[in-house]
């Protein structure tokens, strides 16, 4: 998975809401990522962190941008919090889409 871009999206350039959710993301892949470097099997982490800033950049709407950047700020720089609500996007979010996908592919098929 790519590196998260290292600005907030340009539409929310003045929500300091957001500006602080997506840099706790970005601190804590620098983090990860130094930590994959160094050997440490923490690329699941690393993965996880990366879709709560890309759901910063992507989220469906207002309301699902606002949802996600309460979710982050909520956990009040707690790594393992934040890993957490990332690991339930992925469980929750990322894996029924992937789940729909290859039913789509399958019927073609058919």
């Amino acid at each position: 998975m790519t590196s998260l871009p290292s600005l907030v999206p340009v539409a929310h350039q003045n929500s300091i809401r957001v500006h602080h959710a997506y840099n706790e993301c970005l601190g804590l892949e620098k983090t990860l990522q130094e930590r994959v470097e160094k050997g440490e099997d923490v690329e699941n982490d690393l993965v996880h962190i990366r879709i709560l800033g890309y759901l910063v950049h992507f989220a469906p709407g207002t309301r699902g941008l606002e949802t996600v950047v309460q979710e982050i700020n909520s956990c009040d720089g707690d790594h393992s919090a934040l890993i957490s609500v990332g690991q339930m996007y992925y469980d929750h979010l990322l894996r029924a889409c992937k789940c729909t996908k290859c039913i789509r592919f399958k019927s073609a098929n058919i």
